[in-house]
């Protein structure tokens, strides 16, 4: 039996993942729903569920879209600065 914060936090990814499919190509959502559910399979509720919806569907989707593009046996570093923006702007990020 699951513990209720396991449930909620099930529920968000779930929520999180069909608004992911939502945006998608046709050839990509089932794809982008299998990752996003893996993505956050092995997070702590405790540590998901007081993040805004919004914020963990743009951390799921920038990694999504970073595997995308990456290029096989090379090393990139991203480095995202954490302090929050104001609304309608993103995180601070960079690419080596």
């Amino acid at each position: 039996m699951l513990h209720r914060s396991e449930e909620v936090k099930l529920s968000l990814v779930k929520s999180l993942a069909t608004r992911a499919t939502r945006a998608a190509s046709d050839l990509r959502k089932k794809n982008v729903c299998i990752f996003i559910e893996q993505f956050y399979a092995n997070s702590a509720p405790e540590d998901i569920l007081s993040i805004p919806a919004g914020d963990l569907l743009a951390a799921s989707l920038s990694a999504w879209n970073h595997f995308q593009k990456r290029t096989p046996h090379k090393a990139q570093v991203r480095v995202f600065n954490p302090s929050r923006l104001p609304k309608g702007k993103c995180w601070c990020q960079r690419t080596w």
